[in-house]
């Protein structure tokens, strides 16, 4: 044993582990603590680009396919003159897709 520990009292030799083991304790709990915010932190920042950006690029691939799908029906109805004006009429009404909704085909480069 340390010379000086030898005339302490019982209790002051257990208090100072326990302290020691306290103080690491709850350095150990408030590092948790910070990391979990800086996970969930980061988390969030990725699921609120990347969301955006998937939820955009389903939209404009649903516009392409309901476009896809108007000409066809265009070029089979060919016959039918009223029915192609309706499907003309509802392929004119779809949005053109990708940049017109906010898509970007390629990264951005610094200055744009």
């Amino acid at each position: 044993m340390l010379p000086g520990f030898r005339n302490i009292a019982i209790i002051a030799k257990i208090a100072v582990p326990a302290t020691i083991i306290a103080v690491v304790s709850i350095g150990i709990v408030l590092y948790a603590s910070l990391a979990v915010t800086h996970l969930s932190d980061t988390a969030a920042a990725l699921v609120d680009g990347n969301a955006t950006r998937v939820q955009l690029a389903l939209q404009a691939e649903s516009n392409f396919n309901s476009a896809a799908i108007s000409e066809k029906n265009v070029i089979l109805s060919a016959a039918d003159d009223k029915t192609a004006k309706a499907h003309i009429e509802t392929y004119r009404r779809q949005p053109a897709g990708g940049e017109r909704q906010g898509v970007r085909t390629r990264p951005r480069r610094q200055g744009e």
